[in-house]
């Protein structure tokens, strides 16, 4: 009995491993998107200051930043940074980034955990 290749065996390899990491950052890419449109409204809510001049609260966002083939990031921050935002988040009374990154770690963390299952079969 032979069996013979219509494709070679390492070019199959490849390419399946490459459809397979496309579809594994595509995922992360929607869920930490998916996160980043969560934290803003998350941030805006759960400020423990007084929003005196609106400003710092205005600043308040979070995006995703990808670089294709080695990380996808979730930011947290207050924008265009001012000393006023920097005290604030030194203190632990009006900590909001630290707060947010320990609410959406997990979230973070349970989602690319279900990505890699997904994948994994």
């Amino acid at each position: 009995m032979t069996v013979s290749w219509s494709i070679d065996p390492a070019e199959y390899l490849e390419r399946l491993t490459r459809q397979k990491a496309d579809a594994i950052e595509r995922d992360i890419v929607r869920l930490v998107d998916s996160l980043a449109k969560q934290a803003t409204a998350w941030l805006r809510e759960n400020h423990r200051w007084q929003n005196v001049t609106g400003e710092t609260e205005a600043g308040l966002y979070s995006d995703i930043e990808r670089v294709v083939r080695e990380s996808v990031t979730l930011l947290l921050s207050y924008g265009p940074t001012s000393e006023h935002a920097w005290r604030l988040e030194a203190n632990p009374k009006f900590s909001l980034l630290g707060d947010a990154s320990d609410n959406f770690w997990p979230l973070l963390l349970r989602g690319a955990q279900e990505i890699v299952r997904k994948h994994s079969g």
